[in-house]
């Protein structure tokens, strides 16, 4: 990355679906953007660089790059980590994107529900990891892709105390309280850099991409979900928008602790997520469960 850049940033899930969307758009920016792309698989990686070079005419401009991390993995989480600190110091703007939505139950590599590691404790750990560079690189931004379907937890069980899902499981339901779950950990990290006197400095907001959601029909949840998730579609355009203004935009440069709708009209989340509690509650199991796996 010999040229500087206005913006180094990374985007978690990016080799497909809005994640790829959000990458093409941040990309196009070549006089301001260096951009890295998030994958599972190098040849995804490569297929996305080579997508984003063509589509945007950036042959000659170097504005692109890539890293490779299996969320399933805490050693690759970790690794990743490392990478980007080594590779990418002037990180400034980290955005988390990737998400996933299992059939069925389903454990990671080391015995975590994988919805739950995938959708937040990988994002958590780079949070964590990550920080300090954001906050050598000020101004800086973390933007979580949230959704409206995160105060939505139909189970009879107690999440708290079946976070594995090991009672029950239902895709619909762990992916809402994994949104859940990135809502809290951002509004925590707002008050976490409130704590470090990053006061505007790292804002952390939260976004929702759909322009659209029913949440009180079972069946408009169910195709809005699938929607969400569907790699093949390309239905965010307002949304992608609206985040690439919230990663570049004058107009968020003193905002922070919020959720905003695809439009960037900020709106109220559920009351769980604001409480200030439950965040913290989240956080120290957050930092349990990755403190058996990882070393930070």
């Amino acid at each position: 990355m010999p040229r500087l850049f206005k913006r180094t940033i990374l985007i978690t899930g990016s080799t497909e679906g809005i994640g790829k969307e959000i990458a093409l758009e941040l990309a196009s920016n070549s006089a301001e953007n260096f951009v890295i792309i998030h994958g599972k698989r190098k040849e995804k990686c490569e297929e996305t660089l080579d997508y984003l070079i063509k589509e945007n005419r950036l042959e000659n401009v170097g504005n692109v790059e890539y890293v490779v991390a299996d969320f399933s993995s805490f050693y690759e989480i970790s690794r990743m980590a490392e990478e980007v600190k080594l590779r990418f110091p002037r990180l400034n703007v980290l955005i988390a994107c990737a998400s996933i939505l299992n059939p069925r139950r389903v454990e990671s590599k080391e015995g975590i529900e994988l919805t739950l590691q995938v959708n937040h404790l990988a994002h958590f750990y780079l949070w964590n990891t990550l920080l300090s560079i954001l906050e050598d690189n000020v101004p800086s931004r973390i933007i979580t892709v949230g959704s409206m379907l995160h105060g939505w937890n139909p189970s009879p069980v107690d999440w708290w105390d079946d976070v594995m899902c090991e009672k029950f499981y239902d895709k619909f339901m762990q992916y809402s309280r994994t949104k859940m779950m990135n809502h809290l950990a951002t509004f925590y990290l707002h008050r976490l850099l409130l704590k470090h006197g990053m006061q505007f400095r790292v804002t952390a907001n939260v976004i929702d991409v759909e322009e659209k959601l029913e949440k009180k029909r079972n069946s408009n949840f169910l195709s809005i979900s699938d929607l969400h998730l569907n790699n093949n579609n390309n239905n965010h355009g307002c949304g992608v928008h609206t985040l690439v203004r919230l990663a570049e935009g004058k107009e968020y440069e003193n905002v922070s602790g919020k959720y905003f709708d695809a439009h960037g009209k900020q709106i109220r989340p559920a009351a769980e997520a604001t409480d200030e509690r439950v965040q913290n509650r989240l956080w120290e199991l957050s930092k349990e469960i990755c403190g058996r796996f990882l070393k930070n």
